[in-house]
């Protein structure tokens, strides 16, 4: 819900979860959805599925209950410290799994009371600070501060959940957010990056191979890399291959590494893995440039990363390039026919957004998710980052 002055305004968004595994989604010819993918349409019989005054002053009731120091916290953190506000929400048991699933909270499974596992639990959040705090606020109430950021104002810690109230409580605090892992923006086929760049042609005309040069690839991991480097596809470690960091896993890296291989064969090779945060990852781009790469290419999605201007990530990136010689790279991605974005359109004279701004194919979104599979919604405006006047809700419900 957002509040602007009087102006209150809701986003909404209706899943069909399992049990309507096989309901259809109207405009389905034009927007071509697949499964996991979100679409502008109408349900049959969605007609009824609105929220009503009640649920929305329901919203706003919690929400007049939550403490200065509470309202610092992301909803999922609350729902742990906090967890009888959102009894009707949200069960607690399954934001634990998804959390845990997600690296996100570790609870104390030996201490027979289920509420002391959750109390005395862990979880991995990023502490954004006022300007002119140092990181070392967050010391006294942290298990472990992993990673700092003093310019940036931003601690990545893993917090025992007791004390997240007691964290937010400080004045230099702004916001504590749980750390959401990134996702690897992998490709849908094979690649032939050789031909598509024509870098053959290249390597043919001009004898350039990559001699030299050294390039930096950011990914996932390199598990497999022996497999590689046994058939001839990538170098050997020391002798064209460095692998400066290696601890997340998977296997996008040796791709990437390959690829860049094929194409500049005779350019010296470096792999940082991505790290486990965004603090991490502008790590990892430091010190492939510290290394000596020129070319530097990651094919990572920091979900929570800004959309509308640059965030800790895309300044990192701006302030290496203006102080180095240096090309980066970043994948685009392919998203671009799985996320929505629009300006804001009144739903009749309440606060909700019609998704269709008055069209005919229904005022919500719907996700067809089949049994057994996961999906992360992110909402973003385009207001100052972290700074915005405005209150906003998303609400995904069972169709």
């Amino acid at each position: 819900m957002l509040h602007k002055g009087s102006l209150r305004k809701v986003l909404m968004a209706f899943g069909c979860l399992a049990l309507l595994l096989g309901c259809p989604v109207a405009g389905q010819a034009v927007l071509a959805p697949q499964p996991g993918q979100a679409a502008a349409g109408q349900l049959p019989g969605a007609g009824s599925l609105t929220l009503d005054d009640g649920f929305l002053l329901q919203t706003q009731a919690l929400k007049s209950k939550l403490s200065p120091a509470q309202k610092k916290l992301g909803s999922d953190l609350l729902q742990l410290s906090a967890g009888e506000l959102f009894q009707d929400w949200v069960t607690r048991d399954s934001q634990i799994q998804s959390m845990e699933t997600l690296s996100q909270f570790v609870p104390v499974g030996t201490l027979a009371d289920p509420e002391a596992q959750i109390q005395e639990g862990s979880v991995y959040v990023y502490v954004y600070l006022n300007a002119g705090y140092a990181t070392s606020l967050v010391d006294p109430f942290a298990v472990e501060v992993t990673d700092r950021d003093e310019a940036g104002g931003l601690a990545v810690a893993w917090v025992q959940v007791k004390n997240l109230e007691a964290l937010a409580a400080q004045e230099g605090v702004r916001q504590i957010r749980s750390v959401m892992p990134p996702v690897t923006k992998v490709g849908s086929a094979t690649t032939e990056g050789d031909a598509i760049h024509r870098t053959a042609d290249v390597r043919t005309t001009y004898s350039q191979s990559g001699s030299g040069m050294k390039v930096g690839i950011i990914s996932d991991g390199v598990n497999t890399r022996a497999t590689a480097q046994a058939s001839g596809d990538l170098p050997a470690d020391g002798s064209g291959l460095t692998v400066l960091s290696d601890i997340m896993g998977g296997d996008e890296g040796t791709a990437m590494l390959e690829i860049v291989h094929d194409m500049v064969p005779s350019a010296d090779l470096y792999f940082h893995d991505h790290g486990a945060n965004v603090v991490a990852f502008n790590t990892a781009i430091s010190n492939l440039i510290a290394a000596g790469c020129k070319v530097v290419c990651d094919d990572i999605g920091w979900l929570l990363e800004p959309f509308y201007e640059d965030g800790t990530v895309a300044s990192h990136v701006s302030s290496v390039l203006a102080a180095n010689d240096i090309i980066y790279v970043s994948s685009a991605g392919n998203a671009g026919s799985s996320h929505y974005q629009g300006d804001y359109c009144q739903l009749g004279t309440g606060t909700q957004h019609d998704f269709s701004c008055g069209g005919a194919s229904g005022y919500y979104l719907y996700l067809n998710m089949p049994a057994g599979s996961s999906v992360i919604v992110v909402l973003q405006w385009n207001d100052q980052f972290g700074a915005s006047g405005n209150d906003y809700d998303l609400y995904l419900h069972d169709g």
